[in-house]
């Protein structure tokens, strides 16, 4: 019958060629045979079980310490008893117990399937065995030679090795304590030694190793551009450049920067600008990727656009019907207001008693009665009323709205109080601008000098044309006194429409302006990615291998020569493909860039002591076997 282990790889191998049934059928018998107990297990006694149960190991591994003290203690007493003539008796027992415990621990890991080496009770005594490390560190002055960690690693295992107790049941307990103890410091010293020696070697083999095994290795690209990149932007900066790289905002939706446009306004970005540049201009795919790029971002900005146009054109509709409602309906409602007080001025015959005599008296003629009010005439009247009713009632609705006729009166007074300005009012372009503007308003303006909102929205689209033709005629030009002035008529003019009723125009400024700018943001850091602060000259970027590779001693030497062919050709052919493409890759997906020049994340330091402490318990362990055997 096959074992555990056999069914478990069989059912893998069946899995994998696709075979259900067999797959079913073995993984059906390993649950069986996990869940049924097996003869060992049945007639192992209820305390071996328990013994060699995780949970009580785990447990025993924490309490290490304290069983460690008590024992040495018993032991040092038993000492003093048996050289004052008694019989040892506590120690004795101690030692006893605890070999038994050990032997009942092992039959039952074997019960279980769990035979062999104790990792529960190696990960139970990590704590306590960490804490000691710590102790003794804090203890002891900060080691800053070899020669300090050498002492400050003895102290460490010597301290760990006390506190782990003796299993062996030997008659000479102290002995092995002191065997025990002397083991763990000669390993803990040796630790550092075997670490240091270990980093020498393994950093001059890397430095002028890898290089060699990069030509070969998958990550071989990834690491010569890392290299590369330190290099030329120099170590120092490379967190700089990298927080911008991984912080770069999409400012336009769809418009994804290249790693130029990350960094494009920092001075330590200007080497990856160029290396962008020549990496972009690479035959062989790379071009036709940045070219790509191009593509989608105009077509993204274009997207924008129009997705702002869409989004606020109502809402500048919206606003401009506002500011022309009191102007469009009011006329109207006094019109009718006017129309209806006539109406009810006009008086009607009134019903009148019949002259019979006269009637009488003309021999006997028809009588015709006076003419009375008609019901036509009557609901006419209520219809007036009803009326003037709803126009008064419209029109304090209006005043209730906030609903006022727009009128340039407000905005050719703004414009009046601008040109009264000492300094401002010397300027020809200010006064002709100003004066080409109350000219055009006067123009559009109706009867007391109302004007349509959407005239005036025209107005203020084409100020700034009328400032740089009027700078232009002039040849004065202060850039700066013509982007407030502009601003300054604009605010006039946004503060009428608003005045008028149009609740929600400077909103929808806010909402364009803001979209507007992030579009020209976009555009301004893609020109600026093509301009660095500082050119930088990177001759090695044509070979980005063979600049990043140590240099190798020109002479004759078959490793040497070998070597330098391997840099010079292989190189050439082979890695620098892959290179020019990971760069593409990596300058058009900024982020990705930014992780690649980040440090490659080490051990924490707050993790060494229990490093140490495991580095050192497992060699304890085995002092321990061998103390038993002593």
């Amino acid at each position: 019958m096959a074992d555990l282990a056999q069914l478990e790889s069989a059912l893998v191998k069946a899995d994998a060629a696709g075979n259900v049934e067999d797959a079913r059928m073995l993984a059906g018998e390993i649950r069986q045979m996990r869940t049924t107990p097996t003869a060992e297990y049945e007639k192992a006694p209820w305390g071996d079980v328990i013994a060699g149960l995780p949970i009580t190991r785990l447990a025993r591994g924490a309490a290490a310490p304290i069983i460690a003290a008590g024992q040495l203690g018993a032991n040092l007493g038993d000492t003093i008893v048996e050289a004052t003539g008694g019989t040892p008796v506590v120690g004795k027992y101690i030692n006893e117990k605890l070999a038994e415990y050990e032997a009942a621990k092992e039959r039952g890991m074997k019960a279980v399937g769990n035979e062999g080496y104790d990792w529960m009770g190696l990960i139970g005594q990590l704590a306590p065995s960490t804490a000691i490390a710590k102790s003794v560190t804090a203890a002891l002055p900060a080691a800053t030679s070899l020669a300090g960690r050498i002492g400050t690693g003895a102290a460490q295992g010597a301290a760990i090795a006390a506190a782990t107790p003796t299993t062996s049941g030997s008659d000479s307990p102290l002995t092995e304590k002191a065997i025990q103890t002397g083991v763990g410091a000669v390993t803990g010293g040796a630790i550092p030694v075997a670490t240091s020696a270990l980093q020498t070697m393994g950093r001059g083999l890397t430095k002028i190793g890898e290089p060699f095994l990069d030509l070969f290795r998958k990550e071989g690209p990834a690491n010569f551009l890392r290299k590369h990149h330190e290099k030329i932007i120099g170590k120092d900066k490379v967190a700089e450049v990298a927080d911008a790289l991984l912080n770069v905002k999409q400012l336009v939706p769809g418009s994804q920067p290249t790693a130029a446009e990350a960094v494009a306004g920092l001075p330590a970005g200007s080497p990856v600008q160029a290396a962008q540049k020549i990496t972009a201009a690479t035959e062989g795919g790379p071009s036709a990727e940045f070219g790509e790029r191009l593509a989608k971002q105009k077509v993204a900005r274009e997207i924008a656009a129009r997705t702002r146009d869409i989004l606020t054109r109502d809402m500048r509709e919206e606003a401009l019907s506002g500011a022309n409602t009191a102007a469009q309906t009011l006329p109207k409602l006094i019109k009718t207001v006017d129309r209806a007080e006539k109406a009810l001025k006009v008086k009607m015959p009134v019903d009148v008693a019949p002259d019979r005599l006269k009637s009488a008296v003309e021999i006997h003629a028809p009588y015709a009665s006076p003419k009375l009010q008609t019901g036509a005439q009557m609901a006419g009247k209520d219809a007036s009323r009803e009326a003037l009713d709803a126009a008064k009632q419209g029109i304090a609705q209006l005043e209730t709205g906030g609903f006022t006729p727009l009128k340039s009166s407000s905005i050719n007074q703004s414009i009046r109080a601008t040109l009264s300005q000492p300094g401002i009012r010397a300027s020809d372009v200010v006064q002709r601008t100003l004066s080409d503007v109350q000219e055009k308003i006067k123009t559009l303006s109706g009867k007391g000098g109302v004007i349509d909102a959407r005239d005036l929205y025209t107005v203020r689209k084409e100020i700034g044309n009328t400032i740089q033709k009027n700078a232009k005629d002039t040849a004065n030009w202060d850039k700066r006194m013509a982007a407030g002035l502009e601003r300054d008529i604009q605010k006039h003019i946004d503060d009428a429409i608003e005045g008028a009723g149009g609740t929600g125009w400077k909103q929808y400024l806010k909402e364009y302006s803001t979209r507007t700018q992030a579009i020209s943001d976009d555009i301004a850091r893609a020109k600026l990615a093509g301009k660095p602060l500082q050119r930088t000259n990177l001759n090695q970027g044509v070979n980005v291998a063979r600049e990043v590779a140590p240099a190798l001693p020109s002479i004759l030497s078959r490793p040497v020569v070998v070597g330098n062919w391997l840099l010079s050709h292989v190189g050439k052919q082979n890695i620098e493909p892959k290179i020019d493409k990971l760069a593409a890759e990596l300058y058009l997906n900024p982020q990705e860039l930014g992780k690649s020049l980040m440090p490659k994340p080490g051990m924490p330091s707050r993790n060494q002591a229990i490093i140490d402490a495991l580095l050192q318990r497992a060699p304890i362990a085995g002092a321990t076997v061998a103390g038993r055997q002593y």
